[in-house]
């Protein structure tokens, strides 16, 4: 969730890192854990980075989407 707070960041570089960091975190998370993160928060944040005005960063955040097939 604390990563969640990056997104909203003044650098493209940082907002992309972030949306890919979480993707690969929560893709990797155990079946265990999953209930602890609010799903609803973090895929709503990443649906607001596809609207992002740098092409860099809604890529990232589509790439993040994509490894959360399991989430």
């Amino acid at each position: 969730m604390g990563c969640v707070s990056f997104f909203k960041s003044f650098w493209p570089e940082i907002k992309s890192n972030a949306a890919l960091f979480v993707g690969y975190l929560l893709g990797n998370l155990p079946e265990a854990r999953q209930n602890a993160i609010s799903k609803e928060h973090v895929c709503s944040a990443l649906i607001m980075l596809l609207k992002d005005q740098t092409p860099a960063v809604r890529c990232r955040a589509a790439e993040a989407m994509s490894l959360l097939y399991q989430y």
